[in-house]
């Protein structure tokens, strides 16, 4: 995804860092792109946390199942879709 920069985590914990160029390492200039992000994954049906600007936390129960990872991650494409929309229309981001 081009709104990716980074993702770090351990075990089941993990974040995804949102970039306005991940090549560059550029962060967007405010939290407004974490706080969509967020609102688009619930919007899915997917809980995560904004942290620390544009970043995006997950936590899953420790008893999460393979089919239930392959859903969270499908919810998390189709939230980050809606994100890469809303960047791109508020001229946060250029394609």
């Amino acid at each position: 995804d081009p709104l990716v920069g980074e993702v770090r985590g351990t075990g089941l914990i993990a974040a995804v860092e949102l970039m306005k160029d991940k090549r560059m390492r550029t962060s967007f200039s405010d939290g407004r792109v974490g706080v969509m992000a967020k609102q688009f994954c619930q919007e899915q049906g997917l809980l995560i946390r904004a942290v620390a600007g544009n970043s995006l936390a997950f936590c899953p129960p420790l008893i999460i199942s393979n089919a239930q990872v392959d859903e969270m991650v499908s919810m998390f494409g189709a939230a980050l879709e809606k994100t890469l929309d809303f960047a791109t229309r508020e001229k946060l981001f250029s394609r």
